[in-house]
């Protein structure tokens, strides 16, 4: 079909696999639909005031070059094959139309500038494995999860941020000095920040820099770990570990500036150089959940509520100077190493030592 413009003889032509294709303000209809193999030369996209929106059953491979403003929807049935995206301008929407799992192999790159965006948005994962370390752009999940294969996989100095139903997933990679910004529940409720990986033999780093933006849920399906120049800027919000072994800090994290903390199962750890946030908030330890103390630096000043519980100290001895309330249940203290309680307790729960070490 003749429903292409040719620039070269200014005529109506029929596109055909290694042309080069534009997509710009002109276009008369902005819904485009994919059906066989499609792989144009370069597909540029110069869209400053149209969004587009690919979708069908098709394949598109070959070069993608985003230069307009505007935004680009993928929602295919196919994960793109582009051996290369420029991401220059504008916001290249991932709502692949699948349930599973969507591997990226692509390069991602820009011209240095940082303008542009790329965002997870669908319900389903993608898997980003390229060395995308030439993008300086933005990484958005507002739905789904995003996974990578290496830190090398989420851009140059860009920020990611995690938000509403969106969820990443380290799959026990390490995203080093990355600026990983969270905040929600996260993909069906698994947490903003949530590790798949069953391994849970070894400490496994996977974040180095992470601020909250909201109150923000995390989870490990088996054990995850901050890694040892771990910053934490909590911003006063709540964090809810919901599963899993989960560790964090490091020798120089300082206050992690959080505000409540909920283990609602599995342990939680804090260790080495970190503080709790804010003295005024609760750190709430639900039934059968573990809040660990490491060789601590800092005195616990956090108000804690236990029920039916454990906390755990281990390393050098750990000190809590907060007021520790015993809501219900016995609760087990003590464990592996010296715990000094040093502020009121009260509460008509009870309280059990099994320890190592003196508490």
């Amino acid at each position: 079909t003749k429903n292409w413009y040719n620039t070269g003889n200014s005529s109506m032509d029929t596109f055909y696999n290694g042309d080069l294709a534009i997509f710009d303000d002109s276009a008369a209809v902005s819904a485009v639909t994919v059906v066989g193999s499609q792989a144009p030369a370069v597909l540029t996209m110069s869209n400053n005031t149209t969004a587009f929106t690919f979708s069908g059953a098709g394949l598109l491979s070959g070069i993608l070059d985003m230069e307009g403003t505007n935004t680009l929807t993928l929602s295919m049935t196919n994960a793109p094959t582009f051996a290369y995206m420029t991401n220059n301008a504008g916001t290249l929407i991932l709502n692949l139309a699948n349930g599973g799992v969507n591997t990226i192999t692509s390069t991602i790159l820009d011209n240095g500038l940082g303008a542009g965006t790329i965002l997870q948005a669908g319900t389903n994962t993608v898997s980003l494995t390229g060395a995308n370390t030439g993008f300086n752009g933005t990484i958005m999940v507002t739905n789904g999860i995003l996974q990578y294969s290496d830190s090398t996989a989420l851009g140059g100095s860009g920020t990611l941020y995690v938000t509403n139903n969106g969820t990443l997933d380290p799959n026990h990679k390490d995203a080093l000095a990355k600026k990983i910004v969270l905040s929600g529940t996260g993909y069906n409720g698994m947490g903003a920040l949530a590790d798949q990986n069953a391994g849970v033999g070894g400490t496994f780093p996977v974040v180095g820099n992470v601020t909250l933006a909201g109150d923000t849920t995390i989870s490990a399906t088996g054990r995850w770990d901050s890694d040892s120049s771990f910053t934490l800027t909590g911003n006063n919000y709540k964090l809810t570990s919901k599963s899993g072994i989960i560790l964090l800090g490091g020798s120089s994290t300082g206050d992690s500036g959080l505000g409540d903390i909920e283990v609602v199962s599995g342990r939680l750890g804090f260790q080495y150089g970190i503080a709790l946030g804010n003295s005024a908030n609760t750190a709430t330890v639900d039934p059968g959940a573990i809040l660990t103390f490491y060789s601590l630096s800092t005195a616990v000043d956090k108000h804690l509520a236990l029920n039916t519980c454990t906390v755990d100290s281990g390393g050098s001895p750990n000190t809590v100077v907060g007021p520790v309330a015993l809501v219900t249940g016995t609760n087990i203290i003590g464990l592996r190493s010296s715990l000094i309680l040093s502020g009121v307790i009260s509460g008509s729960g009870g309280l059990m030592a099994e320890t190592n070490g003196p508490v």
